[in-house]
């Protein structure tokens, strides 16, 4: 989940957390950007309303200033929650965070400061731009910050778009406000602005990942762990919903 513009009040991100976190519990995490690209990131292997206890005090008061936001609670597949390198929302170095959901296999596994595929992608796409995403092979949806932009994409993974009037909003579910003229291999970017572009359509290679006969990580996945969810909605109200 993330946005573009006016944050989500505090109490809407709490449910948020609270309400995405009951099933992805390995991991909880946002950060939080200003108009001038400063900010913060809070990340810790705990589901979303143990997260959202501990961390609401660092959180709640960057708000106010953050134009940019991307937060993430994580069911891991693979990289060790306990290694907060592995948690999203994932540092690229400076002036880049990444947050994706889905299982994705790079060309060549990159040297990195965590095991998880979705630093892997992060690394491939600030290197050589959305051209890379033809090189993996996988289901992807993220969110991707870098120097005033946040970059949008899926493939074969969920992600919309809703527009509010001081916000561009993205969510892995569908809510009354959503668009649905996001589609399959759709990247687009948003500035501070909120001003939306359309890339263009990158597709990922096919998706054979379901052979268990074929390795896609260099070490052992936990494949009895479902990825795929019963999509559980969240309950938005006007009163605390996103830019309220």
């Amino acid at each position: 989940m993330g946005w573009a513009g006016k944050a989500p009040s505090a109490q809407w991100l709490k449910q948020w957390f609270e309400t995405e976190g009951a099933y992805n519990r390995d991991a909880s995490g946002i950060a939080l950007i200003d108009s001038n690209g400063k900010g913060i990131i809070a990340k810790a292997p705990m589901k979303g309303k143990t997260f959202w206890e501990a961390y609401q005090e660092d959180i709640v008061p960057k708000l106010g200033d953050a134009v940019f936001g991307i937060a993430h609670v994580r069911k891991a597949t693979h990289g060790r929650p306990e290694n907060n390198a592995n948690n999203h929302p994932i540092v690229l170095g400076k002036n880049a965070i990444i947050a994706h959901n889905g299982i994705v296999r790079p060309p060549k596994w990159l040297p990195a400061t965590g095991e998880c595929d979705s630093e892997q992608l992060g690394l491939y796409f600030k290197d050589k731009g959305p051209e890379a995403l033809k090189e993996f092979i996988g289901f992807a949806a993220f969110l991707y910050y870098s120097k005033g932009i946040l970059t949008a994409y899926r493939w074969m993974a969920p992600l919309y778009i809703s527009k509010f009037a001081n916000t561009v909003f993205f969510t892995q579910y569908r809510i009354p406000q959503a668009s649905d003229n996001f589609h399959a291999g759709d990247l687009m970017t948003v500035d501070r602005d909120l001003n939306i572009k359309t890339v263009g359509i990158y597709r990922m290679g096919s998706n054979y990942f379901y052979d268990r006969t074929v390795p896609l990580y260099p070490y052992q996945m936990k494949y009895d762990d479902a990825v795929w969810a019963d999509a559980q909605e969240l309950r938005y109200d006007g009163q605390y919903g996103p830019g309220s």
